[in-house]
This record gives structure tokens, sequence and C-alpha cells, in this order.
């Protein structure tokens, strides 16, 4: 397996290249960097903080243990760093009869304030218009939480705001709320936010970070991150020649754009991971599609997630290990064979240490 950033690789390139934008694509990211600059002003996330702060004071004794407020609380500068596109949030309502009501659905972040948008006609905004009490909840396994209780206001199109809504929706999915049926956004006006950062020092960019299975839209661009991180479209390992552009794999996805790629091969009962490379170092992209891949894996009824490495690649060996995986054993002159079938790769490893074996590792599922 080659690796590149989180785990170094052969050739550990500092960034991924910077690809030419199809038209539709750069309309698409400078539609979202206008809408982008002009979403909070300092007034809003002076507004926020102060719902932050006085949502900590008056939290429980239990949830303030339990968040590990105030230490591992969001500001509102982070808050709104990780509500950059859409979001998927838990939105609870409250029907006539007073029962609660729970579904996923999109959410955006406009001047310090979430909307969700919907339509008329739905269940969620008839229950509003009669009990106008919801909560919110956005989360990502342990890592992050954010909770919101409040009220929930209906903008229809002839609202102010509502075009702008259109557009912030338009930027993330290229889809508005008005092409659904009767369009209208639920802002909701929130009288607390809890919220909890599992590792407050990590930048908050890695937050809404996410993954997703390669499609075939994403070819060229994973032909060119092959070329950029390892000099070529194929990948040598157990003396097995790899065509990673042909593999099934995932992307990581952060603030729209892709950040991350891992491809596997499937056989009998075993996965192999045989490529990933991350542009950001230390803000959980490879943590992230080893996830993926470890979900992927055990859903095709895999036993056995297992890749390989090579010597000098001691970032590599501390890496895996941290994760779950276990020594397997040492292919020895391995890499001085695999030369024969990929002469690019190099005598001379990370750290200056001769390159000559692949080493093994496994994770039983």
């Amino acid at each position: 397996m080659s690796v590149s950033q989180e785990e170094p690789s052969w050739r550990p390139p500092a960034t991924l290249p910077s690809f030419p934008r199809n038209p539709e694509a750069a309309a698409h990211l400078d539609l979202c960097h206008i809408l982008e600059g002009m979403r909070e002003t300092q007034e809003d996330i002076e507004r926020l903080q102060g719902l932050l702060d006085s949502s900590i004071e008056r939290a429980g004794a239990f949830l303030r243990r339990s968040f590990q407020m105030p230490e591992h609380s969001l500001t509102a500068q982070q808050l709104i760093d990780c509500w950059l596109d859409v979001q998927t949030v838990a939105l609870a309502t409250v029907t006539t009869r007073g029962e609660p009501r729970i579904a996923p659905i999109g959410s955006l972040l406009y001047r310090g304030d979430i909307y969700i948008p919907t339509v008329a006609t739905a269940a969620r905004t008839r229950h509003v218009m009669k009990r106008p009490a919801v909560s919110l909840t956005l989360f990502r396994e342990n890592e992050l939480a954010i909770i919101v209780h409040g009220y929930a206001a209906i903008i229809s199109p002839d609202h102010a705001d509502f075009e702008t809504l259109e557009n912030l929706l338009y930027a993330s999915t290229h889809i508005k709320a008005g092409e659904w049926g009767e369009g209208v956004y639920l802002h909701i006006q929130a009288e607390a936010i809890y919220t909890y950062n599992r590792h407050p020092h990590r930048p908050i960019e890695s937050l809404p970070m996410q993954s997703r299975p390669l499609t075939t839209e994403d070819s060229e661009w994973v032909r060119q991150v092959l070329i950029e991180h390892w000099g070529d479209t194929i990948v040598v390992a157990h003396g097995k020649v790899y065509h990673p552009q042909t593999l099934p794999g995932f992307v990581a996805i952060l603030k729209g754009n892709r950040v991350g790629l891992l491809t596997y091969s499937l056989e009998d009962e075993n996965c192999e991971i045989v490529t990933i490379a991350s542009t950001k170092p230390g803000i959980g992209i490879g943590t992230l599609l080893i996830k993926a891949v470890t979900q992927a894996a055990r859903e095709a009824g895999c036993k056995r997630l297992w890749l390989i490495t090579t010597n000098d690649n001691l970032h590599a060996l501390h890496f895996y290990q941290k994760r779950g995986f276990m020594l397997v054993t040492v292919h020895r002159n391995a890499v001085d064979a695999a030369r024969q079938l990929k002469p690019r790769i190099p005598l001379i490893g990370n750290d200056q240490i001769p390159l000559h074996d692949e080493i093994e590792l496994e994770m039983m599922l």
C-alpha cells in the first residue's frame, strides 16, 4: 500500500495539485465565496458569542460536566466555521397533540442564525405554525455536538432574506427550496445553544469534514492525485500491480473540496487498503477514510482489513497501530522486487532509511 501526508509515502508531496476548474464548477465556487463573505457581521458574531456564553451559565450541572464546559465548548467563530455549507441536523417539532416528531433535514447558518429549508405543506411547517417550539442537534459520533433549543418562525418568499437563503442553499446543493413546491424556511430563533468539541485544540476546519464513495466523476481527479503523489497511475505491493483509478474507494470532503483519497480491493473475505492520501496532516482525514473503508469492508462480509507499508515509513506504523491495526509480518526485500515492476521506486526512503522491505498490518473485523 502507498500512502501520503497523514501516513508519509515514498514520494510525499506537500499538497495536492491545483486542478483547473470547469466553468460550472467555477461559477459554483465563486458564488460560494461571495455568499460566504456576506454571511456574518462582527455584530452577528458577538451576539452569537453572547448566547453561547449565557447558555453555558444556564446549563445544569450534569450537562456542564458531560460536555466539559467551557473547556470543550465552541466559540461563535468555530460554530460558524462548522456551518459553512448545508449541514444535516436532527430537527424536533411538536404536533398539536403535544407529541414530539423528529427527522433529519438540511440546515443553513446565516447571520448567526439557523435556517431550515422546507415547503409550506410539510408536516414540520404545520407543526411550528401551531406550536413554534423546536430543538435540533448536529453531531458527528463523539467528536462534535451542537444542541439548539428555541422557536421557529416561517420565512416565506416575500421575506427580505428569502432570496439570499435560496442562493445559499443553491451554492451547496444546486437546488432551491422553491423547486420542491411552495418553498419556505424555518428561522430557528435560538434561546440556548450547547456545544461540545472533543478536540478543542485541533483546527476547527476538520469538524465539518465528511466522506463519500468514489464515483465515475472523480476518475480524473483520482488520476491526478496518483500522479502527484506517486508519480504514476499504478501502485505496486506484494508483487502485484494495481490500477487505483479502477478500484472502489472513498473521498474526504471539506468545505465542498476533495481533500483525501482512499482506494481498496476486495478479495474473498479480505479487504486491502491500496492507497491513501490527504492534503492536510493532523486534522483527521486519514482517520475518517479508515473508518469509511472499515464499515464498507464489514458490509461486504470481510473478516480482515489489511495493508502494506514500507520499512522506512515509521509514521505509518504509528498511525495504523494507534487505529487498531497489528503487525503481521515483514516481507524482506519485497520493495527490491517491486522495483522490477516499477523502477521509479527510490532506493532511499523517509529519514534516509534504505528502502527494502514491505511490512504487512491487519485489523480483524
